[in-house]
């Protein structure tokens, strides 16, 4: 079975960009170097080279796509638990929700004000 991208949400609205890889979901922010400006919101697609691509925010509310081809220990270290998962700080967490204005779902798609 091959690789698996998309996007998490949890209850508090954070979300996070995932790979399920050898069965493993991991945070694709736990995978990037600290200090970084983007969060990692979403990954669309990946290819057959292992290179992710999605949509990333900064602290300022700014959209950004990316590339990222996470390394071998990077997973290694991710499918034994050594990262833990990231949250969104709550001023990240209220500039995203102003920004997307979820009303409801429909259709699998969400319709905003």
């Amino acid at each position: 079975m091959g690789d698996i991208v998309g996007v998490s949400l949890d209850a508090k609205f954070n979300l996070r960009a995932f790979l399920r890889h050898n069965g493993v979901m991991t945070d694709l922010n736990t995978l990037i170097p600290a200090g970084t400006p983007l969060t990692l919101m979403l990954a669309c697609s990946i290819n057959s080279s292992g290179e992710i691509t999605g949509l990333a925010m900064t602290s300022a509310g700014e959209f950004h796509g990316y590339v990222a081809t996470p390394s071998s220990e990077s997973l290694a270290a991710a499918a034994q638990g050594a990262i833990g998962p990231m949250v969104l700080s709550e001023d990240a967490r209220t500039l995203l929700q102003q920004r997307l204005r979820f009303v409801r779902f429909g259709a699998g798609f969400p319709v905003s004000r």
